[in-house]
């Protein structure tokens, strides 16, 4: 995880590593700040950068969707014609 602590004394994390940590896509962070939400974030020598502790912050707010990953599971049910 790259962490940059430029400015405010504050750890900056990439956005790669907040969308990892949040347990979402990286587009999912885009749509977010056009959208005006998610954790805090800052441009940073032509990147985006999320603060480390708001990021832990929406997790515990707002949780992590770990199975965002993940496959949709299959559900096959027996239904009969009446």
């Amino acid at each position: 995880m790259q962490v940059s602590t430029k400015g405010n004394g504050k750890r900056w994390i990439s956005s790669a590593d907040a969308a990892k940590k949040l347990g979402i896509n990286v587009r999912t962070l885009a749509n977010w700040r056009t959208e005006k939400r998610g954790p805090v974030y800052k441009t940073q020598n032509g990147r985006i950068v999320y603060d480390s502790t708001s990021v832990s912050n929406h997790i515990r707010t707002h949780g992590a969707n770990h199975n965002y990953f993940a496959q949709p599971s299959r559900v096959v049910l027996n239904w009969r014609a009446p």
